[in-house]
């Protein structure tokens, strides 16, 4: 050992090898567990808001116009937040492995950990209400997000099955009308005199809802009108 130790001693003067400065190793983990760190964040957004849409989404409605279980997937499930969730779930095993300590642990006990890490901060955004602000901001600033990320916006912007939503603009509420703007920014003259109406709704300009019903002439006849957020499922109704 000694001549071992006194060869590499010799090696480290002749090459002129200076030791690193303890300094970036701490600024290299502080990285790497701040890396760490804001992938679990994304990954609980991801999470939340897997649970806030499909508390949001209409299941029965889903299977309904779904003609194989594929097809039942791609409407209810949002996808792309599961994608991030899983890319959140990677990318928190890597930093982890990066750090210190990494190497004790195996893979199972990294993922699962990260996994319920995930879950539970995920769980209190969604409890909190954050969720559904974070939702409506990219709603709301990003163009194409509704398309690809919610699966309501197709769902609920189907007038051919009689299935639509929008921004409620005004009502007349001794004709029983509503003028709608739908999702896909067109006026709707809705007839709700039969319809159904959930306890939840607020028939108010400026409220967002649901209307299940069918298309006669220029005007939408309305047969339910549920809430936008939540399936309005078990809540007693108002038919008018």
């Amino acid at each position: 050992m000694t001549r071992i130790a006194d060869s590499i001693v010799r090696k480290i003067k002749e090459e002129g090898v200076k030791p690193i400065d303890k300094r970036i190793f701490l600024l290299r983990n502080s990285f790497i567990w701040g890396l760490l760190g804001v992938s679990v964040l994304f990954g609980s957004l991801s999470f939340s808001i897997i649970i806030y849409m499909l508390e949001s989404s209409d299941i029965q409605t889903f299977i309904s116009l779904s003609d194989t279980p594929f097809e039942y997937l791609l409407l209810s499930v949002p996808i792309l937040w599961i994608v991030l969730t899983i890319f959140s779930l990677v990318l928190g095993y890597i930093n982890f492995l990066s750090t210190q300590e990494g190497y004790k642990f195996d893979f199972s006990r990294i993922f699962i950990s990260n996994f319920i890490a995930i879950a539970v901060f995920g769980s209190i955004l969604y409890l909190v209400g954050i969720t559904s602000l974070f939702n409506n901001f990219l709603s709301e600033n990003i163009d194409v997000y509704n398309k690809i990320a919610d699966p309501r916006y197709v769902v609920w912007n189907d007038e051919e099955r009689g299935q639509i939503a929008g921004d409620i603009v005004s009502v007349d509420y001794q004709a029983k009308t509503l003028s709608l703007e739908d999702l896909s920014g067109e006026d709707k003259n809705v007839d709700f005199s039969g319809a159904q109406v959930r306890s939840s709704v607020d028939l108010v300009a400026g409220s967002r809802v649901k209307v299940r019903g069918a298309m006669e002439e220029n005007t939408f006849v309305a047969t339910d009108i549920l809430p936008w957020e939540g399936r309005g499922k078990h809540m007693q109704g108002n038919r008018f």
